[in-house]
């Protein structure tokens, strides 16, 4: 059972990587869409906009077909299980960081 836990602890630990690389839900604090106004969308418009947004789902299909031939899990699950995470996870506001963790 050893083995099981290993790979349940290397899984999470790729889990939390492949959110904070594509920006995911808590760790977009650059961009969170309901509090502030990315600037790339304001400035970019039609072609240019739908390219940079692909781009970023192409670097999570990326991570996702990693984590399938790495962890033999099923596609549809993973997809499911990050989009769930999106919806899960709470987004923190700059402040409350801020408040936590100054010195």
């Amino acid at each position: 059972y050893s083995i099981y836990l290993f790979f349940f602890i290397i899984f999470i630990f790729f889990y939390i990587l492949i959110l904070c690389e594509t920006s995911r839900v808590p760790f977009d604090l650059i961009e969170g869409e309901s509090e502030l106004v990315s600037g790339f969308n304001v400035e970019l418009g039609s072609i240019n906009f739908v390219l940079i947004f692909l781009g970023e789902y192409l670097i999570f299909g990326i991570f996702l077909i990693f984590l399938n031939s790495f962890f033999n899990f099923n596609f549809i699950f993973l997809i499911i299980f990050f989009l769930f995470s999106r919806a899960l996870l709470v987004r923190f506001f700059f402040f409350s960081i801020i408040k936590n963790f100054w010195c």
